[in-house]
């Protein structure tokens, strides 16, 4: 099971810590960067919770009514961001 959030300071980080504890996969939205790597596991570890963890997290990828240049970009995105954390989880 799942559940889809984004995670707004430390609160919403520990909020989302607990919801892994139960058992919950993460479905986080994103920008749909790169960036949005760190922007995941800092936090992630500031809280507590595995490295090995993060390969279970799904990024969403936000909806771009642009186009599909718009669409494209934020799709490659989200690929090397779920890479470096798939990445870090494996250690």
């Amino acid at each position: 099971d799942g559940v889809g959030l984004v995670p707004a300071g430390a609160a919403g980080w520990e909020q989302a810590a607990g919801l892994v504890e139960r058992g919950l996969r993460l479905w986080l939205g994103t920008t749909g960067a790169a960036a949005d790597a760190p922007a995941v596991a800092v936090p992630w570890g500031r809280v507590g919770l595995p490295a090995a963890g993060l390969d279970d997290v799904v990024l969403l990828v936000p909806d771009t009514e642009t186009g599909p240049d718009a669409a494209r970009g934020a799709l490659r995105g989200a690929v090397a961001a779920a890479r470096v954390l798939a990445e870090r989880a494996a250690g």
